[in-house]
């Protein structure tokens, strides 16, 4: 997939006729919306069960951050967070990174036009809780109940595999936690998970 990716990309960057430019745009964002699809497919077959290890949720957070603070996307949006200092927590830290990137990603996506997004982190009794707040669209109350089912997208097909947030949901549930969304239409959107601390 990446070499016809890189040859339909350097055919692209060639002079064309209207029509055969667009349809290796229209070849190219194919080929792109399958590498996502077998990256996604891959993600699900690697939910076993691995070692965990105490570690800093903040940590994991904040180098999420920085996978993404380039990113040209994200330069309308301002990303505001108030972390608080909890316990380490025993996890997967690979598999939480990647809620963490789902989550961010979504809400950008949900705000092309730039927008804020919030990011909480603390300590509720014996749980710790993030929630993930964007000022996107928000979602409509006939689907909420769909979000986290596989290959369920509101991206539509070039964008979306529908695979995110349902992986989210496996690795959360794993953990012996929950994650549940609060969204209204044009209201935004937020994403609460909740992850138990060991006794």
């Amino acid at each position: 997939l990446a070499s016809i990716s890189s040859l339909v990309q350097e055919m692209i960057a060639e002079e064309g006729t209207p029509f055969m430019q667009s349809s290796l745009v229209t070849i190219n964002q194919h080929v792109e919306r399958i590498a996502r699809i077998v990256r996604n497919l891959g993600d699900f077959a690697r939910l076993y069960r691995r070692e965990r290890v105490p570690t800093s949720l903040n940590g994991i957070l904040e180098n999420t951050l920085s996978l993404v603070r380039y990113d040209k996307n994200f330069r309308k949006i301002e990303i505001e967070t108030d972390l608080r200092k909890v316990p380490a927590v025993k996890i997967d830290p690979d598999q939480i990174q990647q809620v963490f990137l789902n989550l961010v990603l979504n809400a950008r996506d949900a705000m092309p036009d730039g927008g804020r997004l919030g990011i909480t982190m603390r300590q509720v009794q014996k749980n710790i809780e993030m929630i993930f707040s964007d000022t996107g669209g928000g979602i409509d109350a006939d689907i909420k109940d769909k979000l986290f089912d596989p290959f369920f997208s509101t991206k539509g097909p070039a964008r979306g595999t529908g695979l995110g947030l349902s992986i989210c949901y496996s690795i959360i549930k794993d953990h012996g936690g929950s994650i549940d969304v609060d969204s209204h239409k044009n209201g935004g959107t937020r994403f609460i998970i909740t992850i138990p601390l060991e006794e």
